[in-house]
């Protein structure tokens, strides 16, 4: 099952030529991402190639893979206060495949990007990997909190948001035990409130992931095949 979203922007040149030379590679972000389910949308903040030579106007065009997407995102068009934009977030550090980049017209650029997938095994290897600053990240983090808790109801799939990026960014920190409760909290919302099957398998990787660094590799096997299972009982299987 695959489905699309779309932001427009404005991108530096030399961005711009970095990504058109990094085709089949990778790239992260490192801030919060912004998106839209409508093309028409998106194309607003691309611009019309009135920015150049400085700037070129692209439209990002997302394929995102369910349920086997590796990267947390949600839909924040319930708590949005431009409910007309169709708004997909992404948490910080989202990590994409840059499949191909060719022009719509004249003055706009397509950007195809896919959400990397358990199959990306070489993601490691992206040239165009941003850092982010931990410090603001957290300070983001908790903004999203924020908006989920003062939303009622509360909106479980923001706080899911907040406590897998935080989980992320303690994993990056080496703090594998704030990185188990986070996920724990993540799998309880998920299983409580019946979420999309796709949370609840990378909530198991991830968890197996962190008792793997902490060279508990009986619980990883666990959390691994917990997530294997749900992989196995859906309709189609990630290609290998």
């Amino acid at each position: 099952q695959i489905f699309y979203v779309y932001r427009g922007q404005r991108l530096f040149s030399k961005d711009f030529e970095k990504l058109k030379q990094n085709i089949n590679g990778f790239v992260s972000m490192n801030t919060f991402l912004s998106t839209t389910t409508q093309s028409s949308v998106a194309l607003i903040y691309s611009g019309n190639g009135e920015g150049r030579p400085l700037f070129e106007s692209v439209l990002f065009e997302i394929e995102i893979e369910q349920p086997y997407s590796t990267e947390p995102f949600t839909d924040i068009c319930p708590v949005s206060f431009f409910k007309n934009e169709h708004e997909v977030l992404f948490t910080i550090g989202c990590i994409f495949r840059i499949n191909s980049i060719y022009d719509l017209t004249s003055t706009i650029w397509i950007i195809n990007l896919s959400l990397v997938t358990y199959n990306d095994k070489d993601v490691g290897d992206a040239e165009l990997h941003i850092n982010g600053d931990f410090i603001k990240a957290e300070k983001c983090f908790m903004d999203v909190q924020q908006i989920a808790l003062a939303t009622s109801p509360c909106n479980y799939h923001i706080l899911v948001l907040f406590y897998e990026s935080m989980a992320l960014l303690q994993i990056e920190k080496n703090n594998y035990t704030i990185a188990l409760e986070l996920l724990s909290k993540v799998l309880d919302i998920a299983l409580d409130y019946s979420f999309e099957s796709n949370i609840i398998i990378r909530t198991y990787s991830n968890l197996g992931l962190v008792y793997r660094k902490i060279l508990n590799f009986d619980r990883a096997c666990e959390n691994y095949e917990l997530a294997l299972n749900i992989i196995t009982q859906s309709n189609t299987l990630p290609k290998l």
